[in-house]
């Protein structure tokens, strides 16, 4: 096969320009791309973060909710039983009243 002139013209006329390709990397800037390996030991760490900070996270929060409500809400209820046990105990002792003077016949 020749090559002749028109051949070659039609060929090179498919290629890209210099000025068409100034745009793209170069092979020095491709080297210093991050690889898939860089990016997923990057990944791993930051998860690693991530869960560390999660678990803390969740620590805090266990932590305010007993401080905030936990511990109140249970001073509230143990207030309040001794409340009850105490409104008992005066149910009692009336009702202990009301015998005692009805036995002695006194009035109320």
């Amino acid at each position: 096969m020749e090559l002749t002139k028109e051949y070659f013209d039609q060929v090179v006329s498919g290629l890209a320009t210099k000025k068409e390709l100034a745009g793209l990397a170069t092979k020095d800037q491709l080297a210093g791309l991050a690889t898939k390996k860089d990016l997923e030991t990057g990944l791993g760490a930051t998860e690693k973060r991530l869960m560390q900070r999660i678990d803390e996270a969740q620590e805090e929060l266990a932590r305010i909710i007993a401080d905030t409500i936990a511990a109140p809400f249970t001073r509230r209820f143990d207030a309040l039983e001794e409340s009850l046990a105490v409104k008992e105990d005066v149910a009692t002792l009336k009702r202990q009243m009301s015998e005692i003077r009805s036995t002695l016949h006194l009035s109320s």
